[in-house]
């Protein structure tokens, strides 16, 4: 097959970009991809139950080049022994703004306050639709004076956009929030975290992670839970012209090294629900 990308840029962000004739292709050549099958298919997962994939002949097409911010990008895929062309578009997800924690201030978080729970919050990006936010705990153990550095990653429920940000100049997202302290931060260590009697384990810091899809990808992903939880015949998802697919951006973005305050790794070493863990109560940053 022949497959490559081609970059258009807006050509007036004040007016509706879903407009075709508001692109045009910039002069970057299209960029190729080729096929690899270097990345193994899940084809069982990790209980040898069948995994994701079938078992037939499917190839992965990949590049090396990048993508940039702020771009579409039209999937375009000919077979050369037929002429047969298949097509999609995507808009580039981008801009997403964290207004807490702060990326630009070394503020302790305090996860142990019950009452009034920690609160992550963003401004949603411009073309994203669906949002997961989730935090990267990381830890260190220390057994027979080796130590090493372990992390969990704790995910929370989806969120949906009611409105989709346009790249207009001066257009706020849409405030979104997500818990993450309290109650419910003690009891996600627990599930994550086996006891081991042997093991120091010492708290470092808390990474941000917010995952972000498109349009395209939420209302895919809603088809496919609508077959898989009522067993119902819905109508297979496609945005490819000309074939079967989904052809769509994601986006992640980070806020690291978070550190925690005292109360908070106080109730980690010694609170109701991780003090079985063996946390120490102190940090090492």
């Amino acid at each position: 097959m022949d497959v490559r990308l081609i970059e258009y840029r807006i050509i007036d962000a004040t007016v509706n970009p879903y407009l075709e004739f508001n692109w045009e292709p910039t002069s970057r050549d299209a960029i190729i991809l080729t096929r690899t099958n270097e990345i193994p298919k899940n084809e069982k997962d990790i209980h040898g139950n069948p995994g994701i994939f079938s078992t037939e002949l499917n190839y992965i097409y990949k590049t090396t080049e990048s993508v940039s911010n702020r771009f579409k990008y039209k999937l375009l895929i000919k077979n050369p022994l037929n002429g047969k062309e298949v097509w999609s578009e995507t808009y580039m997800i981008y801009d997403m703004r964290i207004t807490n924690p702060s990326p630009f201030v070394d503020n302790k978080l305090n996860m142990a306050n019950e009452l009034n729970a920690y609160t992550t919050s963003w401004e949603s990006a411009v073309y994203g639709k669906v949002y997961q936010p989730a935090i990267r705990f990381n830890y260190y153990e220390v057994k027979d004076g080796d130590t090493t550095l372990n992390n969990i990653i704790i995910k929370y429920n989806s969120q949906v956009s009611s409105v989709i940000r346009n790249p207009s100049p001066g257009e706020s997202g849409l405030v979104m929030d997500q818990i993450i302290g309290g109650i419910q931060f003690y009891k996600s260590i627990v599930n994550k975290i086996e006891p081991n009697m042997g093991v120091l384990r010492v708290i470092r810091d808390i990474d941000f992670i917010y995952y972000v899809g498109g349009q395209n990808f939420f209302t895919y992903m809603n088809v496919s839970e609508a077959q898989v939880n009522y067993g119902q015949a819905a109508p297979e998802f496609s945005n490819i012209k000309n074939g079967k697919g989904m052809f769509d951006s994601r986006f992640k973005i980070e806020v690291g090294g978070k550190e925690l305050t005292v109360p908070s790794i106080d109730s980690l070493a010694n609170g109701r629900f991780t003090k079985h863990l063996g946390f120490a109560n102190y940090s090492i940053p």
